[in-house]
């Protein structure tokens, strides 16, 4: 039973505080695990490697050194085995050589425009319209300046 002391709890045969948020059985976290998706798989075979360990040392302890691998150690033997594989096919996949930069800015396929027929044979019978004619910058800046030399001259109305 717990004893409560202020805010934290503590175990009365251990003294130590219990860890805080969800807990879960062991055996339900490792049914229904996730797959792997880490960025580097060394940590996981590090602890992997630690847990095997601890495993081959009780079954030592038992008694068990000459006895085949515990259930608990062939699970985690073939776990290792699992990492290590995908360790492997990770660093074989990152030497393979990638495209480059310019590779990729001069892409060679080019997806084409489907050809429309029924537009073409409309496009035929009607006249094609002419662009709308465009003022130029330089005809936009002085009909501009016209505008605001005209609005100097003009007689200023008085204000009401």
């Amino acid at each position: 039973m717990p004893v409560q002391l202020g805010r934290l709890h503590q175990h009365k045969h251990t003294g130590v505080a219990p860890r805080a948020g969800l807990q879960w059985p062991f055996s339900i976290m490792r049914s229904c695990q996730m797959p792997i998706r880490t960025a580097s798989l060394t940590k996981k075979i590090s602890a992997n490697g630690q847990a095997l360990h601890r495993a081959m040392m009780r079954r030592m302890e038992a008694g068990g050194a000459d006895k085949e691998p515990s259930e608990a150690e062939s699970v985690l033997i073939e776990e290792r085995r699992l990492l290590k594989e995908e360790r492997d096919k990770r660093k074989a996949q990152a030497l393979q050589p990638r495209p480059s930069a310019l590779d990729r800015l001069m892409r060679t396929h080019h997806p084409q425009a489907k050809d429309k027929k029924g537009r073409k044979e409309t496009q035929d019978a009607n006249e094609i319209k002419k662009p709308k004619p465009r003022r130029t910058r330089a005809e936009k800046h002085a009909e501009k300046a016209a505008a605001l030399d005209a609005a100097r001259r003009s007689p200023k109305k008085p204000a009401k």
